[in-house]
């Protein structure tokens, strides 16, 4: 009987602490993303690009009072991955706006250039699809950190390990974390450059038409509490 009581006690005074409920993401109103941005001496003809992930697995246990105890881990195809789809670039582009992504709208590239750019996108000098079929991404740790990005504020920020080109990338990066009403919110963005996952840029024409290093990550996961 001692033993069952103090049992009892531990998960009493302990047991919050296994609260961290699994969640699954609303895939219509997330999006994982990059921006590239246009550079060269011809980039006036040039445009700015967006790539987002069409499918991708992701995996958040989360508490609110225990966000040290977070988990959330990520893996996407690059096969899966979508350039320059209008609806979906006009959809995001306020916010992109808004967090100082970028300032002028997404010009609408016909099928054929689309299809142009996703062959260059997933080539042997570019992402490489053959050799480095997937990237993955994961947080380790979390801080409670107000952040100004562009006109927003992030509440936190999040220790991010990403993987692109069979390269890990790993640093801090604001985020916002939101719970309420059985959901939650995780937003997060930064920029990174191409280099830093041994990518060269995109490059055309001697130069003309390229794109900058630096591009912007930009994650928004929006999840209820799984049924499961």
């Amino acid at each position: 009987m001692k033993v069952l009581k103090m049992v009892l006690l531990i998960f009493a005074l302990f047991g919050e602490f296994a609260l961290a409920a699994p969640y699954e993401v609303d895939p219509n109103q997330s999006i994982f993303a990059i921006v590239t941005h246009k550079a060269g001496f011809a980039a006036q003809f040039a445009h700015n690009h967006m790539v987002f992930a069409e499918r991708y697995n992701i995996s958040i246990d989360a508490d609110e009072k225990h966000l040290d105890e977070a988990r959330f881990e990520f893996e996407a195809p690059v096969s899966d991955l979508i350039n320059d789809l209008d609806p979906v670039s006009q959809k995001w582009f306020d916010r992109f706006k808004d967090v100082g992504i970028i300032s002028e709208p997404f010009v609408v590239v016909s099928e054929s250039d689309r299809s142009s750019i996703r062959q260059s996108m997933l080539g042997e000098t570019q992402l490489d699809l053959t050799h480095y079929p997937l990237i993955k991404g994961s947080i380790s740790s979390i801080s409670r950190e107000v952040t100004v990005v562009g006109n927003s504020t992030f509440t936190h920020k999040v220790k991010v390990k990403l993987n692109i080109h069979g390269h890990e990338v790993e640093r801090w990066i604001p985020a916002i974390i939101n719970f309420g009403d059985g959901g939650l919110q995780v937003e997060a963005t930064t920029k990174l450059r191409f280099t830093d996952f041994d990518i060269k840029p995109f490059s055309a024409f001697f130069g003309a038409f390229r794109n900058q290093d630096e591009f912007d990550l930009y994650a928004n996961f929006r999840a209820k509490v799984s049924a499961t």
